[in-house]
């Protein structure tokens, strides 16, 4: 019971540590997370520290899924956090079997819970978080001293000899066992922590400790595989690469069972100095580091075969838009800003080709309004899961990117509802006079395309039209717009075009302006947003007083 008790208030403490942890370090953990990962070896770095310091091998991995299905690394780049996971994992191993045994944190332990009590119900913010990760801290070595009492106390009725014997038959159990132990504790630390209290109490031989934390290796995968059922196809491949990648590893690991207690024996001889609690310690860590580095050189074929293996679900711009992405506001928000960025590409493709082109596009008039149709749901489904994104308040200028990609998404709607407007009659009619109000068309046309064309230029990285030149551009083709109307006005006056002729020009020369002045205020809400979202660089100055998104 004392034991169990043990085991309760470490998993309590393991828990409250975590979540402290991740509280103190905020966005800016995840942010750094995303971009340190350039390559499979910075990535297995990445995810090592990110678990070490926050204590969660799960929690590194969900985010690692959530920054794929955002489309902000590829799934071949979020298998090095994977690797990585791993390895940090093993500092939990060596916290409990250094601070709990070998400098016996246990009997002071019990301050740390008062005073990180104390910090967490009188601060607020980081000094609550503060406090909860001390009292964790606390908790976690309170749990480890109850452990390791209750595991002295089985002695009587439990001893190594009742385990199975040191055969590979006898290894297997014991790796299945361990295996067991894990998916129920669902805590590989945990799991860990009880066959370190164990082993340092006399009840585990070292070879048996070593074969029971080879199953807890593979057991921690069970969170992962849980987790992905019925996700996103990027948390679905990451659960089973988990997997893959800890069932090699641990049978790596347990053909090297009967070896490594033979050979820390032989250490030990020669230096006098026995410690199988480190020695436990070490062999999780070098089986963990060991199959990163045998994984690396075939990160490559192995994201390959994986995708291969799950395919993808979903395609068109909203794949991206997974609902389990939800539980993370900031990673949910990087996935609406990549599609919005992606909608706006299509739109303005949509729009620059039947403006180069507007007798094809009046041909194609029912084509272009279903594409546009389809384009049009997808901006709904966006906009939608943009209002399941709930930030906290203190996270301002994210709030103020929600604020912008709803503008974005409004300009997109605008853009496919004009681009599906009909050509006026005059365009397919050849006259002399047609012919005049054609060339004045144009003349909008080419003030309107260069604004289009450079907006078509969004990349995922933010956009990549330089937006006061776009702003110059919309200026001019406002400017330019009244004069446009008014040569029409002559020209219907000189009898070159009649009346109706003429107020079908003005109507095509309105839309074709509005178009561009849309284009350009796309891009601009687009350029704000990724400063938002990013809190990379300061937020832009408006280039331009933005009146009302009505015409």
């Amino acid at each position: 019971m004392q034991a169990l008790g043990g085991l309760g208030l470490f998993l309590f403490g393991m828990g409250a540590m975590t979540e402290g942890l991740r509280s103190l370090a905020g966005p800016s953990l995840a942010r750094w997370l995303g971009r340190s990962t350039q390559s499979a070896l910075g990535g297995t770095l990445t995810g090592a520290a990110t678990t070490a310091v926050i204590q969660s091998s799960s929690a590194t991995t969900v985010a690692a899924i959530g920054f794929v299905s955002a489309g902000l690394l590829t799934f071949q780049q979020s298998l090095g956090i994977v690797y990585g996971a791993n390895i940090g994992t093993s500092v939990t191993g060596w916290m409990v079997a250094v601070l709990g045994f070998k400098v016996d944190l246990g009997a002071i332990a019990p301050l740390f819970v008062l005073a990180g009590a104390l910090l967490r119900f009188t601060g607020r913010g980081r000094t609550a978080a503060l406090g909860a990760t001390i009292a964790g801290f606390g908790l976690l070595f309170t749990g480890i001293a109850a452990l390791q009492a209750g595991m002295m106390g089985m002695q009587e009725r439990f001893s190594p000899s009742d385990l199975p014997g040191d055969t590979w038959t006898g290894r297997a159990i014991l790796v299945g066992i361990g295996i067991i132990m894990t998916v129920v504790m669902q805590s590989s630390s945990a799991a860990l922590a009880m066959a370190l209290a164990a082993l340092s109490a006399g009840s585990l031989t070292l070879a048996s400790a070593c074969a029971l934390v080879v199953g807890m290796n593979v057991g921690t995968t069970g969170t992962a595989l849980l987790a992905s059922l019925g996700g996103s196809t990027a948390a679905r491949r990451t659960g089973l690469a988990h997997l893959a990648f800890n069932l090699v590893t641990g049978l790596a690991a347990f053909t090297l069972l009967p070896v490594y207690p033979r050979a820390l024996a032989v250490v030990d001889a020669q230096l006098g100095m026995a410690q199988p609690e480190l020695a436990l310690a070490l062999f999780h860590t070098a089986f963990n580091v060991g199959g990163a580095l045998l994984f690396l050189p075939l990160n490559s074929p192995f994201a390959a075969f994986m995708e291969r293996v799950v395919p993808e679900r979903k395609s068109g711009p909203t794949r991206r838009l997974e609902r389990a992405l939800l539980t993370q506001p900031e990673v949910a928000l990087e996935a609406v800003a990549a599609t919005t960025r992606e909608l706006a590409r299509a739109a303005l493709r949509r729009v620059a080709l039947d403006l180069r082109n507007p007798t094809r596009a009046a041909q194609r008039a029912e084509e272009n309004a279903e594409e546009s149709e389809v384009l049009l749901n997808e901006v709904k489904k966006v906009t939608a899961f943009l209002g399941d994104v709930h930030l906290p308040t203190k996270e301002t200028r994210r709030r103020a990117a929600i604020v912008e990609l709803y503008n974005g998404l409004d300009h997109i709607e605008r853009l496919l509802e004009r681009a599906r407007a009909s050509a006026p009659a005059s365009h397919r009619v050849s006259t002399a006079s047609t012919r005049v109000a054609e060339r004045v068309r144009q003349r909008a046309v080419r003030l309107a395309g260069p604004c289009i064309r450079a907006a078509s230029g969004l990349r995922d990285g933010g956009p990549g039209a330089d937006v006061e030149v776009l702003r110059s551009v919309s200026e001019a083709l406002d400017a330019d717009a009244q004069g446009l109307r008014e040569e029409l006005l002559e020209l219907a006056a000189d009898g070159a075009l009649d009346a109706d002729e003429a107020l079908a020009e003005m109507d095509e020369v309105r839309r074709v302006t509005r178009l561009g002045r849309h284009a350009y205020r796309l891009v601009w809400h687009l350029a704000q947003a990724g400063n938002s979202v990013s809190a990379a660089t300061p937020r832009a100055v408006p280039l331009q007083a933005e009146t009302s998104a009505s015409d």
